[in-house]
Parts: C-alpha cells; structure tokens; sequence
C-alpha cells in the first residue's frame, strides 16, 4: 500500500492510500432517515462520512474540511439549491470537488439548473444503492487520477 499525506491548509490534511476507497464523502440532507441508510451504506463501502442538515451547517463544516465528494439534497429549506451551487463553485479550492444533486424523479427542469449550475451528477429520488455506488466509484477513479497528475 502506497499512502499519500498532503497539506491541505493550516491543520488540514488528506490522507488517501492508493488502492483503497477511503474518501471523505459530505451528506447535506435534511431526512434523518435517508442519512442514517446513506451512512451505515457508506461506511460499509469504505468510506467516511460527514453529515451537515442545512446549507448554514455545510458551509461551517466546508470553512474548516474538504470532503472528497459533496451529496446534497435539492429540496434543503434554507437555501435555493442554484444559490449553493454557485457558493460551492466560487472557491477555487471547492470547485474541484464532485457535486451530486439528489431531486425529484422527473424535474428535469432543476436537473438542468443543477447541472448547469455545477453538480456533476443529478440522482433522481428513488434511486438504489447500486447507482450511488457506480457513481462513488467514477469519482474515485477520476479522483485518483486527477491526484496522479499533480503529484507529476
């Protein structure tokens, strides 16, 4: 195993070892329920994970860490989910980070505003454990590669 340590800012590191799924991935979700599933699934797979209810909540925990992946809920009652689209993408060092938005089956008209906001992916609710999954997994491929190429 191979591990990698870098500075991410003043007491802030990221450790990622080569070969392996341990990736920060950021929940903000109102639905206790669907964070408890979405955790317990998570960690199982690999991976940790941080939880934030509202937008206000989020961007305290984004001041201080940078999560590896950011799953946030479309319908947050704090916030127009276009507005903190745009708040994530205005850093530079958050506009690298994934950005899975999760909505209604068949709005396509916010699909699109996300999407054209800055989400990376749009997940329709229902959606199963499987497509999350498959998901996750691009983002660490292109996470590691992405890594690979500033290490050179």
């Amino acid at each position: 195993m191979i591990f990698h340590i870098r500075l991410l800012g003043p007491m802030r590191w990221q450790l990622s070892i080569e070969g392996c799924k341990i990736m920060l991935v950021f929940i903000i979700d109102s639905d206790e329920n669907f964070v408890i599933v979405w955790r317990y699934i998570l960690h199982k797979e690999g991976f940790k994970v941080a939880v934030a209810s509202c937008v206000a909540e989020a961007k305290v925990f984004l001041q201080i860490n940078r999560p590896d992946v950011i799953i946030c809920d479309m319908e947050l009652d704090d916030v127009n989910i276009e507005d903190f689209c745009q708040y994530i993408r205005s850093f530079s060092d958050l506009r690298r980070i994934p950005l899975i938005i999760i909505g209604a089956l068949g709005d396509d008209k916010k699909r699109k505003m996300c999407l054209k906001g800055g989400a990376q992916y749009y997940l329709a609710k229902p959606f199963t454990r499987t497509v999350l999954l498959e998901i996750l997994d691009q983002v660490v491929a292109q996470h590691r590669v992405s890594n690979k190429d500033e290490q050179e």
